[in-house]
């Protein structure tokens, strides 16, 4: 026969028991949560580095290079650059005319997209360059002023999304006769979706 104190002891006990138990459970959920919580905001982090790394890191430049007739505003040859530290694929070249305006015949084109063909450089290392098959496009416009936005779609790395980067220029005849081009700020011209001037 137990006693009332001996029943007092045990029940402390068994609460004791409980107690502790709890406490273990909680203790071991809260080490998970803060393990998930943990994955997942390296997960965050990484996703974050990666996506600064293919938004600052790949560096294109677009420049006029020579000509194949310095008369001619469609005479230039276009020089595409990588001046980033990581490779580019999947480059593409397209270009929005914006305006071309031909004075001798007060003839013009507005707006629009075009594609030269197929071109395309499956693959540009930093420091290399390609030339944009931009000269000859609008042979019936030898006198043509030109305000015209390159758009270049390329893959950085190893990133498995295309993205885009726009440059915009305007030609000028100098007073020899010879064609200068003159980069411009793009805005929003030439964007994915039409409009596109």
């Amino acid at each position: 026969m137990t006693t009332k104190k001996e029943e007092q002891r045990r029940r402390k006990a068994h609460k004791k028991a409980l107690r502790q138990e709890r406490e273990k459970r909680a203790s071991r959920t809260s080490l998970s949560k803060k393990f998930i919580l943990g994955c997942l905001s390296g997960v965050i982090s990484i996703l974050g580095i990666a996506s600064a790394i293919v938004n600052l890191l790949p560096k294109l430049s677009v420049s006029p290079s020579s000509s194949v007739d310095p008369h001619a505003a469609f005479g230039t040859i276009f020089n595409l650059k990588n001046d980033g530290i990581i490779g580019v694929h999947d480059v593409t070249f397209s270009f929005c005319p914006g305006t071309v305006y031909e004075p001798t015949t007060n003839t013009g084109v507005i707006g629009g997209k075009m594609a030269i063909g197929n071109w395309r450089a499956d693959d540009l290392a930093p420091g290399d360059s390609v030339g944009l098959p931009f000269e000859q496009t609008y042979l019936g416009f030898p006198n043509a002023q030109v305000d015209a936005v390159f758009v270049i779609s390329f893959r950085p790395g190893w990133w498995p999304w295309t993205r885009e980067q726009r440059f915009r220029f305007t030609s000028e005849r100098s007073t020899d006769g010879t064609w200068q081009w003159k980069e411009m700020p793009v805005g929003d011209r030439c964007r994915k979706g039409p409009p596109w001037n």
